[in-house]
């Protein structure tokens, strides 16, 4: 009976304990333990939810396409200052909305066209571009992704796709946006203009004083600060270096021509032009004088107001044509005209400029190429092989230099600056690596002294890193760098020189000197520049030039100071775009084709808004930033 009670007593002062613990540590997320576990959720839209795991991943992938995207890679912290977090998170959120709104529809793909899709995926591919299983398995361990999870994330892309053709398809811009767009893009503008070089009109400027260089750097210390960098040793895995050490059999080598002969057996081939005519008397009549030598098919065509390059088809298989201009084009043994021909755009006569008998490249000249590739590729599944044992020899503790003796790989250093080109390379091995964006992410988020796992690069090369040093940013004393200095301020006395030169002849211009006149008493002899649209500089012309020249009025005068000079430059002729000429017409057709598929992504773009605003879309910060605050 005592210890009965004595079980109760102590069994009720268990319980009272654990519910003050609870009740203690409610505010660190234990009562979530309690009322179902933590959620793995950063956000939900409706009944859809956007996992911890998609976010980080997402996130992830954001930074490592920092340098592509944004021009520089960035630091988790650097990152969330920029909102990066916040476009994924948005972008998940509304990619959940459309998700519950392809359920709520029963919009779906099926399981073959979601593994085709997955197929074509450029990070997947082996050597000569096929889907590779071990190259795929690497790249979604790499990423911490399941096949189930990127299989979900595909058919949300096609789904959503689905949705944007949908949503967008058939849309059609105004006329008049067409035509404003048109009559920008379009109108061109003809010039003359001249350039005084720096170096000749200012070069008599007094040399700077100490002072004078220390109060520019001081100015111009953007120009003159070393960047950030981060030193790292790295190891090399090259699949070019083990392809060089790999031996393929003749009969792997013979298996491989058989197995691509078409490759090797190029088809009778011609090369020809076409016009097609009202009627077949009309192409009959054609043919008549271009055989008696009074026309040809291009003056012909040039009378339609057609160029060369709008009748030539270029050189072709007989499988390009319909049947009757295959057999007419196919069965003649030399150039010359053929035809009338009728075919879908009407009576044609087709013109054989060459005629290309068929080829077979021989076994024994296809070898050498045959063996390279198989070896390359054979390579490149060793590299992928490899890169998976060296992630377990990473877990393990090992450090660059071992793994680089245990898998006999290339070592050697580099130095990346956050901005701008490296510096400092080791010889030879180096050069280049500093430049990949998947070197500056994997170093931008390092830690110092961790060795990184293979990081893989477009090529098929791995690169396994450790950072061992991060140098701040220094503005270098003058001492240190008084050559820039000094170069750089006597650059911008002598265009400042020369700028007043500059302005003294385009005065006279707007006072009507001809130009030839006006610039001949500098010596120097102006260049007329044809007509040309705004986003096509001339070369060797800055772009800058080619901005004032457009905003200026005719016979307008404009003074442009560069790097390395002076450029003064007076508009002529002034031509609007005219939608009536058969090449505009090509260009306008092209022009509604690009504005009709902006519409399209911007109308998809405001369905997708729609719906995930419809939906009662639920944040979970503190889930976010349990996530981020893993992701280095």
């Amino acid at each position: 009976m005592l210890g009965s009670m004595r079980m109760k007593t102590t069994s009720v002062l268990v319980w009272v304990l654990l519910g003050l613990l609870i009740f203690g540590l409610a505010g660190f997320g234990i009562s979530d333990m309690l009322r179902g576990g933590l959620s793995n959720s950063v956000a939900t839209v409706g009944d859809e939810d956007v996992s911890r795991q998609a976010f980080g991943r997402a996130f992830q992938r954001e930074l490592r396409g920092a340098p592509q995207t944004y021009g520089r890679a960035f630091t988790v912290a650097e990152a969330r200052e920029a909102g990066l977090d916040r476009i994924v998170l948005s972008r998940l959120t509304r990619t959940a909305a459309l998700r519950a709104e392809a359920d709520r529809i029963a919009l779906s793909v099926g399981r073959e066209t979601i593994q085709a899709e997955i197929a074509t995926l450029e990070p997947f591919q082996g050597a000569g571009g096929a889907f590779s299983a071990d190259q795929a398995r690497l790249v979604l361990q790499q990423l911490n992704i399941t096949e189930a999870e990127l299989e979900a994330d595909t058919a949300d892309g096609l789904v959503r796709s689905l949705i944007d053709r949908a949503v967008g398809g058939g849309a059609r811009v105004p006329p008049v946006l067409l035509s404003t767009v048109l009559a920008y893009r379009g109108e061109r503008r003809g010039f003359s203009h001249v350039t005084l070089a720096a170096d000749r009109f200012g070069a008599d400027v007094a040399p700077p004083t100490d002072a004078e260089l220390e109060g520019w750097r001081t100015e111009q210390a953007a120009a003159f600060t070393r960047p950030e960098t981060r030193v790292a040793t790295y190891a090399l895995l090259d699949p070019a270096a083990l392809a060089e050490t790999i031996e393929i059999a003749d009969d792997a080598v013979r298996a491989a021509y058989d197995a691509q002969r078409a490759r090797f057996e190029t088809p009778a081939r011609r090369d020809v032009a076409r016009l097609t005519f009202p009627s077949t008397e009309d192409a009959a009549a054609a043919r008549a004088g271009i055989e008696a030598g009074t026309t040809t098919l291009l003056a012909l065509a040039q009378a339609r107001g057609l160029t060369a390059a709008n009748i030539d088809l270029g050189t072709i298989t007989a499988e390009i044509l319909p049947p009757e201009a295959r057999r007419a084009v196919f069965t003649a043994t030399g150039p010359g005209i053929v035809g009338p021909v009728d075919t879908d755009l009407g009576p044609a006569l087709f013109q054989i400029n060459a005629v290309l008998a068929p080829r077979t490249v021989s076994f024994e000249d296809a070898a050498p190429d045959l063996r390279r590739e198989l070896a390359a590729q054979q390579a490149r599944d060793a590299a992928t092989r490899q890169a998976a044992d060296i992630e377990d020899l990473v877990a393990g503790g090992a450090s660059v230099e071992d793994i680089a003796r245990e898998a006999g790989l290339a070592t050697g250093t580099l130095a990346l600056p956050r901005t701008g080109p490296a510096e400092g390379l080791a010889e030879g091995l180096a050069e280049g690596l500093a430049g990949e964006p998947e070197i500056a992410a994997a170093l931008t988020d390092a830690t110092a002294g961790e060795t990184s796992d293979p990081v893989a690069l477009p090529d098929g090369r791995y690169v396994i890193l450790r950072l061992d040093e991060v140098r701040a940013p220094v503005l270098p004393p003058l001492a240190d760098i008084r050559q820039a200095v000094e170069t750089s301020l006597l650059q911008s006395r002598r265009v400042a020189a020369t700028l007043v030169q500059a302005e003294a002849l385009a005065a006279s211009l707007r006072t009507g000197t001809p130009f030839a006149r006006a610039a001949l008493t500098l010596g120097l002899t102006p260049a007329d520049q044809d007509p040309v649209t705004r986003d096509a500089p001339p070369d060797g012309l800055p772009a800058d030039v080619l901005a004032a020249v457009f905003a200026a009025p005719a016979d307008g005068v404009v003074v442009v100071p560069g790097q390395t000079g002076v450029t003064v430059a007076r508009v002529g002729g002034i031509f609007s775009f005219d939608p009536a000429t058969p090449q505009n017409a090509a260009i306008a057709a092209r022009g509604q084709a690009e504005l009709d598929a902006a519409l399209a992504r911007d109308l998809a773009q405001y369905y997708a808004y729609a719906i995930e605003t419809a939906a009662e879309t639920r944040i979970d910060p503190a889930a976010i930033e349990a996530v981020v605050s893993q992701i280095r």
